[in-house]
């Protein structure tokens, strides 16, 4: 029976941490791992090892409950080591949901076989069996369920989240201090009290993971208004700018005829160096009105072209090399936010600078989508005496890049080198979806 028992409450520690590993996935978003999967599956059977071996000793106490909490805890960083926040709050929720689980179960066969409650809990007995199997099923219902419901990464205020923390240890703590108490009380009978009080604290709980979630799909359908917000902008420019490229034309096509007849009448008296000057204004003009960069995102060519319309105002020179995948599975919001962003914050450094460029490079490079724009930076410059390249680093909106980046589980870097800025963001583009609605 001994060997029996053991093997069950192996599985039962193995199916807790894997489950963790879903709730997280859940909330925290992809795992740092190339094959999440298999990773997930070795950590866990590796860690129901441990658990199992302090159960041995001791199978139910203070101790055991916080060697597992914190080897849990461990077990998740592993994968989700990039947000130790998200993956700290989250780990302790699902221990907390855990251990109501738990306690409805077995306070439940307690009060329904009239046995004391560690008769149940510290003892390999065919209730303590059940309890196992009934918990476990609940959990895997109610974990399974909540990852089919919320398929996106969360997006909530940090004040939320700070308060799920802080209601998160009360339970906690409160939980293991009312079974601990119950185990080691000299009354026999559990009362309904105690049942109902887990029962409607695990309903509590749930209500709460349907109102995080409805909360965070309000957050997404707000950034999704602002992209269709900054959509239209960047639209009515770039429909201002073609305005004003087709009356340039209009205009060119007007004059045409007496530009001929003026080329013809330089050509007769041979002044070819006033012919070479005309012709490199027109085509300079000529080059200007041509452009539109086209990378297989609508909104992303417009953007470009009211980018580049400001940086020629301010005479910057502006490069593009772009070209995004058929398939891109990051968001146009996330899209805008990156460009945008990094663009306008190259615009602002070049203003004063005396030989000014920007070049834009978007591509796909194995399974990552890579932006790189970099533009000139003399921190020497008399014009900008009071400015260093630290300044630089905290210019307007790169704070909105990192934190963009880091919900689309990516990289942004920046640097600098031979007085150049390079600003680098590299985004996982492999099945992620970072859909903003």
């Amino acid at each position: 029976m001994n060997i029996s028992f053991w093997i069950i409450e192996y599985f039962s520690s193995f199916t807790e941490i894997l489950l963790g590993y879903l709730f997280c996935k859940t909330f925290v978003g992809n795992a740092q791992a190339s094959n999440q999967k298999t990773a997930m599956v070795l950590l866990s059977l590796s860690g129901a090892v441990c658990i199992i071996y302090i159960n041995y000793h001791t199978l139910f106490s203070q101790a055991t409950t916080l060697f597992a909490s914190i080897l849990f805890v461990l077990l998740q960083f592993a994968l989700y080591y990039k947000k130790p926040i998200r993956t700290l709050l989250f780990s302790f929720i699902y221990l907390v949901l855990m251990a109501l689980i738990d306690a409805i179960c077995v306070y439940s066969i307690a009060y329904i076989v009239a046995l004391p409650l560690n008769d149940i809990i510290l003892s390999f007995s065919l209730f303590r069996l059940a309890a196992i199997i009934f918990s476990k099923s609940l959990l895997f219902i109610i974990v399974y369920s909540i990852y089919k419901l919320k398929a996106d990464t969360l997006a909530l205020p940090k004040k939320y989240l700070l308060a799920l923390a802080v209601f998160s240890v009360f339970m906690f703590t409160l939980l293991h201090y009312i079974v601990l108490k119950d185990i080691h009380s000299a009354t026999e009978e559990l009362s309904e009290t105690s049942v109902l009080f887990f029962l409607s604290t695990l309903i509590l709980i749930l209500v709460l993971f349907v109102g995080i979630i409805k909360i965070s799909e309000y957050q997404k359908n707000s950034q999704y208004l602002a992209l269709l917000e900054m959509q239209n902008s960047v639209y009515q420019n770039a429909m201002i700018e073609t305005e004003k490229t087709f009356s340039h034309w209009k205009t060119s096509l007007h004059d045409y005829k007496h530009n001929i007849f003026h080329l013809v009448s330089l050509a007769e008296r041979g002044a070819m160096n006033e012919i070479n000057e005309y012709l490199a204004k027109e085509n300079k003009l000529l080059s200007e009105r041509l452009f539109y960069y086209q990378t297989g995102n609508n909104t992303v060519d417009a953007l470009l072209y009211a980018k580049q319309t400001i940086a020629n105002d301010n005479g910057i020179s502006f490069s593009i090399n772009a070209s995004l995948p058929k398939e891109c599975h990051v968001s146009d919001f996330h899209l805008c936010v990156i460009l945008g962003n990094l663009i306008d914050n190259a615009i602002n450094a070049s203003k004063n600078e005396e030989l000014p460029f920007i070049d834009v490079s978007i591509k796909q490079v194995k399974n990552f989508l890579v932006f790189r724009i970099i533009n000139r930076f003399t921190p020497d410059n008399s014009k900008r005496s009071a400015q260093n390249f630290d300044s630089h680093l905290h210019g307007i909106g790169l704070k909105s890049v990192a934190k963009t980046t880091m919900q689309c589980n990516g990289e942004f870097d920046l640097s600098f080198n031979n007085e150049q800025v390079i600003a680098k963001v590299m985004i996982l583009n492999n099945g992620y979806s970072s859909n903003a609605h």
